[in-house]
């Protein structure tokens, strides 16, 4: 029988071959960075939908600004709020676009803080924005958790630390 048949084996998840004696220990991690990878893939999906969301809403909100001025309309409190509206909506796109590229970043604890800290500065001052504060920051946290599992599982494996490059 050939030596390096026996000394290798086929991980049953990834379908890589791995030493045989270190096949028990690559595939708890294997098991790990597959279900890291798939959080961080829905987490991904998640802020996709919420960007789908904000932007619908902002197309109505510049819409409604064009149809006011077209009309010359006076600019009323009302008014004035959905002005303000879009600029919110659009500071929470922007973050929701960061969060996507969280795993890109360097230092992941550190982005997720300064974006929840973004995220709780800006007024919820109706349902929407409280319900969409509430999921993203759910969602960041999901992210994070996997991110940093996942770093923590490669850590030390030279030849799996690739896959977060």
């Amino acid at each position: 029988m050939d030596d390096e048949a026996v000394e290798s084996a086929i991980c049953r998840i990834c379908e890589t071959s791995v030493p045989a004696k270190l096949l028990t220990e690559h595939s708890a991690k294997c098991s790990v960075k597959t279900s890291c990878f798939s959080k961080i893939e829905a987490c991904n999906d998640k802020f996709a939908t919420y960007i789908t969301t904000i932007e619908r809403r902002l197309n109505r909100l510049v819409a409604l600004q064009t149809k006011v001025r077209s009309l010359s309309l006076k600019c009323d409190a009302e008014f004035a709020a959905k002005l303000d509206e879009v600029a919110l909506l659009q500071r929470y796109e922007r973050n929701a676009r960061r969060m996507i590229e969280l795993d890109k970043e360097g230092d992941v604890a550190a982005l997720t803080h300064d974006i929840m800290s973004e995220l709780d500065s800006l007024d919820a001052h109706d349902a929407f924005f409280q319900a969409l504060r509430g999921a993203i920051s759910q969602t960041l946290l999901e992210k994070s958790d996997a991110l940093l599992a996942l770093k923590d599982v490669l850590k030390g494996d030279t030849y799996d630390s690739a896959l977060l490059s």
